[in-house]
């Protein structure tokens, strides 16, 4: 692993889809509501007095619907109640205005007695419903999420245990063997080398992820460095270069265990898609109270097609990856951020991290 000192380092809920569905309710309400208005307005004769400071009382009044009639585009998950609330807030701006031009239009249908003012108690009562009907279908999810989390936790705990034990064993077997004989030839001793690391690094991971977050005794450039050196033996033919800015002195990481499975993941991405001779870089440099990594490789790059979606579950170069998706949910619990960039001058893939510093 080369270490080069530098002191110049130069720096997404996949909502996008579900925008036009957020507005295509409230914007057919909104024309409605411009078509009844047009409708009162030329087609209503006007009214013999006029009450500003009445209009403007019953026009908060639509006002308020309306917003109601966006807010809960945000609850459409519940299909029946986000019906019923649709229904009852939408009739509810319909009722309030006409209430207000009739302010300044008088008002009258072909039918005798009619109103739609009259059924503003109606469309209160189906929107109540459907908020009924919506709280109810929180209270199932949350117990549902509950049961899931409850049966996640137990599942990780076995696994930890079974992967712990596991790991220990190889990590036996592997030293066993290199202390079986001292003819053991250079390329099976390296590769028993490396392989007894990557059983260290994974057992270690595990054991991290048992525990709570703390402070780590290392500094940001001291664990970078140790992850890199670890990585170039388990994942042999890689080469990581790392450039520290002198002003990051020795500033601390919060949770380390986490910034090194989301570094090891990008490692291990360069590793099996960088060709013969994957090489990495990562420069490290403090901003704002933050540590930023930037880390490019020599290899291939990002197809075009899926730079914007990279981190999406289940995307990659064969659209079966985890690990980008991984790597961005571990820094997000740090509190950090993942984002991919252009790197001009090593050509491949390139990552800008920023962490967060433990105070």
């Amino acid at each position: 692993m080369r270490d080069i000192s530098s002191t110049n380092i130069e720096d997404s809920p996949g909502g996008f889809e579900r925008l036009p569905l957020q507005w295509i309710v409230p914007s057919v309400v909104l024309l409605i509501a411009i078509l009844q208005f047009l409708y009162y307005w030329f087609g209503m004769p006007p009214s013999s007095e006029v009450d500003y400071i009445d209009f403007l009382r019953k026009f908060l009044m639509v006002v308020i619907g309306f917003a109601l009639v966006v807010y809960i585009q945000r609850l459409r998950d519940d299909k029946l109640g986000y019906i019923l609330l649709v229904v009852g807030f939408s009739f509810f701006v319909f009722s309030q205005l006409e209430n207000s031009i009739d302010v300044f239009r008088s008002i009258s249908y072909p039918i005798a007695g009619v109103d739609l003012e009259d059924f503003v108690a109606i469309a209160l009562l189906i929107a109540g419903v459907g908020l009924w009907r919506w709280a109810r279908f929180l209270v199932v999810t949350k117990e549902l999420t509950a049961m899931h989390q409850r049966e996640t936790e137990l599942y990780a705990a076995l696994l930890r245990h079974d992967l712990s034990n596991d790991l220990q064993a190889l990590i036996g077997y592997v030293e066993a063997a290199s202390m079986t004989s001292e003819e053991i030839p250079p390329r099976a001793a390296d590769l028993l080398k490396s392989a007894g690391v990557a059983g260290t690094r994974m057992s270690r991971l595990v054991k991290a992820f048992a525990a709570p977050l703390k402070r780590t005794d290392e500094d940001v450039v001291s664990l970078v460095r140790r992850i890199c050196s670890e990585a170039e033996i388990a994942h042999r033919g890689i080469r990581i270069t790392i450039q520290a800015d002198q002003e990051i002195g020795k500033l601390m990481p919060h949770g380390a265990s986490l910034v090194t499975a989301a570094l090891e993941n990008l490692i291990r991405n360069t590793h099996e898609h960088g060709g013969a001779n994957p090489e990495m870089n990562v420069r490290i440099s403090p901003e704002d109270g933050h540590a930023v990594l930037l880390v490019s490789d020599n290899g291939p790059g990002i197809p075009e097609e899926i730079k914007r979606t990279v981190f999406d579950r289940g995307i990659s170069d064969t659209d079966k990856g985890l690990g980008l998706y991984l790597t961005r949910r571990l820094i997000e619990g740090l509190g950090g951020s993942i984002e991919q960039v252009d790197d001009t001058e090593y050509g491949g893939a390139s990552f800008r991290i920023v962490l967060p510093l433990a105070s």
